[in-house]
């Protein structure tokens, strides 16, 4: 990415809610600071840009990443104004509808 593009996102404490188990925030703290989400954050981001309309479970796929991993991603990509969701669809790999996602165009 170049430099006017660098994403931005938001702080880790709000991957985690207070009420959750104290492994979720130090996974998450880990997974920060390993470089990990920021990672898996360009990667979904880039097949969002060179294949727009699918689903998070595709995106997942495509990703290696799995559903949950990926739909966390677009959730931070979203957050950073990076991704948008489209219409539902239903999903080539689980069969039940599912929003697609869109890169934001400036």
């Amino acid at each position: 990415m170049s430099t006017a593009e660098q994403l931005t996102l938001a702080p880790v404490r709000t991957l985690y809610r207070v009420d959750d188990p104290h492994t979720s925030g130090r996974a998450a703290d880990g997974h920060d600071a390993s470089g990990g989400r920021m990672r898996h954050s360009e990667l979904v981001l880039a097949v969002v840009v060179h294949h727009p309309g699918l689903t998070a479970a595709e995106i997942g796929a495509a990703t290696c990443l799995g559903h949950v991993a990926a739909q966390r991603r677009l959730s931070d990509l979203k957050n950073a104004h990076r991704v948008r969701q489209g219409a539902a669809r239903e999903c080539l790999l689980n069969g039940t509808r599912m929003v697609t996602w869109f890169e934001v165009t400036p």
